[in-house]
Formats: structure tokens, sequence, C-alpha cells
């Protein structure tokens, strides 16, 4: 009787629920009994009970005033934790060659450990709290842990480190699963259009450590946080580690349900700083230590003492340094570097080009497929950055300078990564203007063993709407005026028309600033006018119709490049009669 009771419950809760709310909170329960009007059901522990009465309690009481009358009631029986442990181990045995074919959990970065972790008052809280995660995961205050910082501060290591500890303190006995918030809703997504949601669900909430990177991209994806928040409360239930990062602490991280952030909020949250001077020493030391770098001790302390800002613009600056070293076969001292630094310390660098978003989907191959043949790569992580002419701007502001930057991108997912990344960059004022329609330049690459497998392409190398290429002119004339130097990124995308080339380079050069090119394409007098063009060999070999075999070859390649560029000055000003043009 009382399972006939009960099935009439969860017919009628199964109609007034998600389906997802239902497998996760209602399919669990048990009944046990039934007697003088008391349904008697059996619930995982006290959590469970007590989300129950505190979310459901409405529905219950309706339902079971339908099912058992008006003087129906309901029972609670909370089973001692060795079952419920034993039960969770024995579905997590059954479930191995599901979804997990396709998550790969061994997908740690191996490099990302503590020892690698330069510690220092900026962080210490973190550290210390990951190593006393690690010695007893999921059973310790710590849960979940919450990450936040700023771009290059080390948020991505420190959860990562955690979990490589975890791994090599368990012998592997552990499941430790890292996944970016972008790829988990990628994945939810393809589970829903596979129809394998249950999959997906039974996956993420058997696993032991769950380590989720940058969780402020669940932001508006309403969706995506309702699944979450379900395996969330189902890991915790079960005492399983959850580590997270964001950007910002969970109170001020917008479009985030408010039970979600509720949840962050429950275990410790931990802010990585800017480091001190002393940190960025240590770490500038441990670095050139561990790459064997030729570099003085003064020269390192100068750099700690300069650039103040995050851990990846200092050690930008310090690969710049040996990249300006080997290319002017000069050494590096103190003097060298305090007239490299001096002059862009301050300076504001103007950037107009072509936007990308390199993606990079990175995994192991164990077999081939039969029917192509071709390599079957199965995804270990993803990461994204910006690219391009994005890429020119990360390095200005890596070299301790300001940036000012123009370019177009879609109204797409692509745009609004991209506007993301740019956003979360220091010393960037970004116009960034949007065209419906255009899709923004994605390039993604498929990497195993340290090799590119293959790279898919979305772009368009069609010319901007009139409108858009207005805007871009405008804004980038606007900037001029009040920057050091101009640099054109070109990749050929559209961004830089012939029209906004000149315009460009004739006001730069009516306001004596240098202009800087990056080109494309064999035709360099469309730069004509520019300071400096950049162009790699093979951009030279082309513009030039010289095969470049020798350095001899290079300096009469560069000296024809040098005549085109020079008799194409006397092209119409474009600028001027734009200008006249639009007042």
């Amino acid at each position: 009787m009382h399972l006939e009771h009960w099935d009439k419950c969860l017919s009628l809760i199964k109609t007034k629920i998600s389906i997802q709310s239902f497998e996760t909170w209602f399919k669990p329960i048990e009944s046990i009994s039934y007697n003088n009007k008391t349904l008697t059901l059996k619930v995982p522990n006290k959590f469970f009970y007590e989300w129950l009465e505190e979310h459901y309690i409405k529905l219950l009481n309706e339902v079971i005033s339908n099912v058992l009358g008006k003087n129906g009631r309901i029972e609670y029986k909370i089973p001692d934790n060795t079952l419920t442990k034993n039960k969770i181990k024995a579905a997590k045995l059954n479930y191995k060659n599901t979804f997990l074919e396709s998550s790969n959990l061994n997908n740690l970065n191996s490099n990302y450990v503590f020892k690698n972790f330069i510690s220092g008052k900026c962080n210490s809280v973190a550290r210390i709290a990951g190593k006393k995660i690690c010695n007893s995961p999921g059973n310790n205050p710590f849960n979940p842990l919450m990450v936040y910082g700023g771009t290059g501060l080390g948020k991505t290591h420190i959860i990562q480190a955690i979990g490589n500890k975890i791994i090599n303190n368990n012998n592997n006995n552990k499941s430790v699963y890292y996944v970016t918030s972008e790829k988990f809703a990628n994945q939810f997504i393809d589970s829903l259009k596979e129809n394998k949601l249950k999959n997906f669900n039974k996956f993420y909430t058997n696993i032991d450590v769950l380590i989720i990177d940058d969780v402020q991209f669940f932001s508006g994806k309403t969706k995506t946080q309702e699944v979450f928040f379900h395996i969330f409360n189902q890991l915790n239930l079960n005492q399983k580690q959850i580590v997270l990062s964001a950007d910002k602490s969970p109170i001020k991280l917008s479009g985030l349900e408010e039970r979600l952030v509720s949840r962050f909020k429950s275990g410790l949250t931990v802010e990585l700083e800017k480091p001190d001077y002393q940190t960025r020493l240590n770490i500038l030391k441990f670095k050139v230590k561990k790459d064997n770098l030729s570099i003085s001790d003064d020269v390192v302390e100068y750099i700690a003492r300069e650039v103040d800002s995050n851990i990846r613009e200092i050690e930008g600056v310090l690969i710049s340094l040996m990249a300006h070293s080997t290319i002017y076969k000069m050494g590096i001292d103190l003097n060298n570097l305090i007239s490299v630094v001096a002059k862009l310390a301050g300076a504001r660098i103007l950037c107009i080009g072509d936007l990308m978003l390199d993606r990079f989907v990175y995994g192991t191959v164990e077999r081939i497929s039969p029917e192509g043949p071709i390599p079957i790569i199965h995804v270990d992580k993803e990461a994204t950055m910006l690219g391009g002419a994005g890429n020119v701007v990360r390095n200005v502001v890596a070299l301790g300078a300001q940036c000012t930057f123009v370019s177009a991108i879609g109204t797409d997912d692509g745009g609004k990564r991209l506007t993301s990344l740019v956003s979360q960059l220091r010393n960037v004022e970004a116009y960034l203007l949007r065209e419906s329609g255009r899709p923004s330049t994605i390039k993604t690459r498929y990497m195993a063993e340290g090799q590119q497998l293959l790279r898919a392409d979305q772009e368009t190398d069609a010319p901007l709407a009139p409108a858009t290429e207005s805007d871009i002119r405008l804004a980038a004339l606007d900037a001029i005026p009040g920057s050091d130097a101009v640099v054109l990124s070109d990749y050929g995308k559209g961004v830089l028309s012939e029209s906004v080339i000149q315009c460009v380079i004739e006001k730069a050069k009516l306001e004596g600033k240098p202009i800087i090119v990056d080109p494309k394409g064999n035709d360099f007098s469309r730069y004509a006018g520019a300071n400096f063009i950049t162009p790699n060999s093979s951009e030279l070999a082309l513009a030039s119709g010289r095969l470049l075999s020798d350095d001899s070859s290079i300096v009469e390649a560069e000296r024809a490049t040098q005549t085109v560029t020079n008799l194409a000055v006397s092209r119409p000003q474009y600028w001027l009669s734009w200008c006249q043009e639009t007042n």
C-alpha cells in the first residue's frame, strides 16, 4: 500500500516541477511504510531532509493531502552515513563507461603544483586552505572553496594544484575533474541535444573533487545555473569537495541566481590580491632559475619594483626582455632595461586592427577512426585567449604601456567572449564596434601531444558595413592626438580598409605620431607613409616578389618594398577628403 501511495505522490509531483528537480530531490526517496495516515519516507541524509522541508514543503503538503486526505502526513527516516556512502560508491562503479568516455578525468595541467606556486601575503590564505583541503577533501570547513581575483593572479594555478595534490595523496583513488564553466555549459547543452542529460548528471554527481574555473561565465545562463545548482547540492550532500574560481567575490557576481551565490558563500571565500614587491621578486627569481636565464639580480629587482600589476604581466615583461636581447644581440643589463622600460612606462599606444578569438582544444589521441581514417581526440580541456590584434594589445600592456584599442566584432557568442576577455585587461580603453550578422573571427586549434592536428576557422574577410567603417575611422582619429604611437595590426579581416589605413596614417603624420604596421597581403603600398612595417619572411617574399634565401636577398626584398611604399606616398589624402565629406 505504501508503495502505491508514494507512486501516486510522485506522479503528481512530476507534473509540477522540472524533470531535473524531480530526478535530484524526489527520485532518491524511498517509501518504507504507511500507518495511521502517515507515510514514512527514507531520505539519504539530514541535509536532504532539510532541503525538502525548506523548498518543497508546500508542494509536499498539497500532494499528500490530495493522495492521503486532509489528515495525511509524512515522516522521514534518515539512514546512517555508512549506508549512504556505500550506495554512492556502487553507483559510481556501475557508471564507468557512459559520459566518462567523453570527459577524461586526467585533465589537470601537471605544471600547476604547489611547488611552482610562489606564496606571499597576496595568496597565502588560499595556499594554506588549499593544502588543508588536500588532506581531507570534502571533509573540511572549506567546502566549497571559492578563489577569486583579477586576471593573471594565479587562480587557475592554485585550484589545479589542489587537484594534483589530492590525486597524489590518494594514489588516484579519488576522481578529480577540472572544467571551465564554459566547457561545463557546452557539455550540458550537448547532453540535452543528444538526450544524455541523465548521463551528464550521473557523471558530475559521482565525482569526488569537482574544480570549476571562471564561474562568472555562468552569468545569464539560467538553465546551466539550474543544473549546476542541483549538482552542487548533491555533491555537497555526499561530502564531495568543490573548488571554484571567479574574477570577483560571490556577492559581486552579476547575472547569477541568488541561491547559487548563497552556495558559493557557504564555505571559504579567498581573494588573490596583486603581489607585493617581495612576492614579485620571488616569482621572478623562481622563473629565472627554473628557465636557466642569464639575468643579473639588479635587473630582476628593477622589474619587480617597476611592474606592480599581476603575475602574468610580470612574466610577460621578462619574456619580452629576453626576446629584445635575442633580436638585438645585446646583453641584459640594468642600463638597457631602464632604457626600454622608461620608453614604455606610461606611454599610450593606439592599436587598430582585426580582433580574433584563439581557441585551443587539448586532448589525447589513442586511436584512428576506421571511417576516416582520422585521429580521434579525447578532449581534456579547452582554453580561449585574445588573438590577432588582441595579442598585440596584451603585449603592449604587459610591457607597462596603456592602450587604446579599436576593432570590430560580431554580436554572436564569440563577440561576447572577446568583449569579456578585453574587459579583463588592465590599462586598456577599448572601442569594440559590434556589427550584426557579421561572424566574430574564431580560430580553433585541436592539440594533442604538443602537435596541432587541425585548425578550424570561423571568419569573414568581407568589408565592414559603411556605418561600422565610419565608426572605426571616427574612433581611431579621435584617439590619435592623445596617443604616443599608432599600431596597425592587419590580418585582412575587414577592419583595416584602404580608407581607414590612409586616414589614420595621414592624421598620425600631421600629429607627429610614429606609425607601426603589421602588414597583410602582397601590396605594401597601402601602408604608404608608415614609419615601420614589420612583415614576417613569407609576407616580405610575397610583397617583394623575391625568393628569400639569405641575408642579402632579405635586404634586397626590403629595399624593393620600401621603393614601392615611397612611390605610393602621393596617394590622395583620404583623411582630409573624408573629413570634408563628413564635416
